[in-house]
This record gives C-alpha cells, sequence and structure tokens, in this order.
C-alpha cells in the first residue's frame, strides 16, 4: 500500500494512523465509478442531438444539429468548416445528415414578423452555401446568438422540392441548440 500512496505523492505518516480514500477501498470506488458517471452524463449531454421535426407532416427532417468541442471533432474524419461568428462569444454547430440534401444554406436572419395567424417570417441573408450536404461531410458552422429571437438558420431543398427553413438557437434552460421550423 505504500508505493500505490507514495505513487500520487502523499506520505502515509502524515495521516497518524486514520484511514484514508486510497486505504478505505470501498469508499475510494464509489468514489471512481461516482466521478466516472458524471464524466460519462457530461460527454452524452455534450453530444446531445436536436432532431428539426415537420409540424405537418410529422415526418423528422434529415438534418441534425449539435454544438460540439474540440474533442467531438477529433473523431470525425473529414468536414467543412464556415466562420459566420459576429462577436467574441461563439458556438460551434455542427449540421449532419443521413441522406444527401440539395442546396444546404445557412442563413442570417433579422427583422423577425408574426403574422396574424402566428406565422413567422424573416428577412433572410445567406451566409454559405453547398450544392448538397451529405452524410460522410457535415458541416461545422461557428456562429454567435444575440438574445431570444433567432438570428440564425438555415434551409435546405427537400427530395418533394419544397424548401425547408429553420431558425437556429440556444435553449434558455440548458443551453442546448435547438432547431424550429419557420
Amino acid at each position: 500500500m505504500k508505493a500505490f500512496m507514495s505513487s500520487f505523492g502523499t506520505d502515509p505518516r502524515l495521516y497518524n494512523g486514520q484511514s484514508t480514500m486510497c486505504e478505505n477501498s470501498n469508499t475510494y470506488y464509489l468514489f471512481r465509478v461516482f466521478v466516472l458517471l458524471l464524466a460519462a452524463i457530461s460527454f452524452a449531454d455534450s453530444i446531445q442531438s436536436t432532431v428539426a421535426r415537420t409540424p405537418v407532416k410529422g415526418i423528422p427532417a434529415p438534418v441534425y444539429v449539435r454544438s460540439v468541442d474540440e474533442f467531438f471533432l477529433m473523431e470525425i474524419k473529414e468536414y467543412h468548416v464556415f466562420n459566420a461568428r459576429a462577436a467574441d462569444s461563439y458556438v460551434k454547430v455542427l449540421f449532419s445528415t443521413t441522406t444527401v440534401i440539395k442546396d444546404f444554406k445557412v442563413l442570417k436572419l433579422s427583422e423577425c414578423e408574426i403574422d396574424d395567424n402566428g406565422r413567422i417570417s424573416f428577412h433572410e441573408e445567406t451566409l454559405y452555401e453547398q450544392f448538397e450536404l451529405l452524410p460522410e461531410c457535415p458541416i461545422m458552422v461557428i456562429m454567435t446568438f444575440f438574445g431570444s429571437i433567432p438570428n440564425n438558420g438555415f434551409s435546405y431543398i427537400d427530395k418533394d422540392g419544397t424548401t425547408r427553413k429553420f431558425t437556429v438557437n440556444l435553449s434558455g434552460k440548458d443551453g442546448r441548440v435547438e432547431i424550429e421550423e419557420y
């Protein structure tokens, strides 16, 4: 036991015969399991994805959006990068898909208006466009978020030829990236 404790830079003589975490194996292993569990929960939450849902048809959109960190990006072999950052504060957002998506665009949204029927519209400026978004090559967009009104979005043309548009915003509850069709 001395070699184990010495390897961590502690001297067992400093404890005057009192039990330490290293000496009490049950406490030590419970502590390690707790730390590993917290790390696993944190990692799972960091890669949590949000799926766009179509309110009219009830069919999930094939584009997945999630915030990512450098650790997660090391796992991806190939991806595009676009910097849409407008301030020092930013979030790295990964757009990925399970099928080929046509005419994918990253949008800057402004001038939010709501009509009498409750439908939201925005003035849209295309910041980035890609002819196809492929499953094997997602795009990471560095985005700045301002307040609770969405200022970022994306669009694509679905298999029926319809242009689908979504806002990208951060959740006020936990800071996760959320998308909503408009």
